[in-house]
Order: structure tokens, then C-alpha cells, then sequence
């Protein structure tokens, strides 16, 4: 007897990516309204940078086919579900380890329902995970991790 069918765990998988975006949107506008004015843009940059990154990285392996050439498929399922755990993640420290579990859990999913190989998702991970590291590195006190507003002192909008 299964627990769940092949179509109830293609929801589950389904939903993982709106509900996370979700969570992300509603943190972001929580942090800018918690932490300065008009700084929804700058809670949001580091997510935005993210996505696009991801998207980026999706139109160069349709372009020029590298994922194919190596036998694999890009998941922009498991791309998109890594820039919004990543930005999660940095938004809540104290949460990192169940996003993280969420992330691995999404991706086994993906495994079981094959939608896509193990293979597939590390190709994809790798040059994710690098991107992410970039962009992150870039916002080391940003709005989202700010403990308050005066670690902005001087930045624009943050007056």
C-alpha cells in the first residue's frame, strides 16, 4: 500500500515552489516595513538578483544547449527553489536548517517522481550554489539581516 499516489506527491512537488515564493514575498515586505521606510526594494534586491541570475543561467543553457551537450537537463525547478531558500535562509538564521531540509526533501521529490536525475540536479546546484554565494557576498549587511535601521546610515532611503 502506497502513502501517497504518483499525482497527490506531483502536488506536493507543485506547490513547493509557491509556497516558498510566498514566504519569501511576505518576509521581504515584513522586514521593510520592521526595519526603514520606503526600503522594500533593497529587502527585495538580493532575492530579485537571485531569480534572474537563475533565469540568466536558463536562457545560456537553452542558447547553447550545456546541460544537453553533457546528457543532463537544467532544473529551474530546483534553481528558483535554491534562490528562495537562500534568501529565507539569510532572512531567518534561526531557520536555516528546516529550508535546508525543505531543499533536500524538494529535491529527493524531484528524484522520486523523475522529473529529474540526481545527476540533473547537481549539474544544476553547482553553478547555483556559486551564483548565490556571489550575490550574497555582496549584501553582508543588508536590510534583510539588519538588526536595525541605523546600520544604514547613509544609504539611500535609509535616512
Amino acid at each position: 500500500m502506497e502513502f501517497l499516489t504518483y499525482q497527490q506527491w506531483d502536488l506536493l512537488a507543485d506547490a513547493y515552489i509557491p509556497v516558498m515564493g510566498v514566504i519569501a514575498v511576505v518576509t521581504a515586505v515584513n522586514r521593510a516595513r520592521q526595519k526603514h521606510r520606503n526600503g522594500l526594494f533593497l529587502c527585495v534586491s538580493p532575492l530579485v538578483l537571485s531569480l534572474d541570475f537563475v533565469y540568466v543561467l536558463m536562457g545560456i543553457d537553452r542558447f547553447w544547449n550545456l546541460w544537453p551537450r553533457m546528457g543532463l537537463d537544467y532544473s529551474t525547478h530546483l534553481a528558483v527553489a535554491m534562490a528562495l531558500v537562500a534568501f529565507l535562509a539569510k532572512t531567518r538564521p534561526n531557520g536555516r536548517a528546516p529550508l535546508a531540509s525543505s531543499l533536500v526533501l524538494y529535491a529527493l521529490l524531484m528524484i522520486y517522481q523523475a522529473y529529474h536525475t540526481a545527476f540533473d540536479l547537481v549539474a544544476t546546484a553547482i553553478p547555483i550554489l556559486i551564483g548565490l554565494w556571489f550575490i550574497y557576498q555582496k549584501w553582508p549587511k543588508h536590510p534583510i539581516v539588519a538588526t536595525n535601521r541605523h546600520e544604514f546610515a547613509g544609504q539611500p532611503g535609509m535616512e
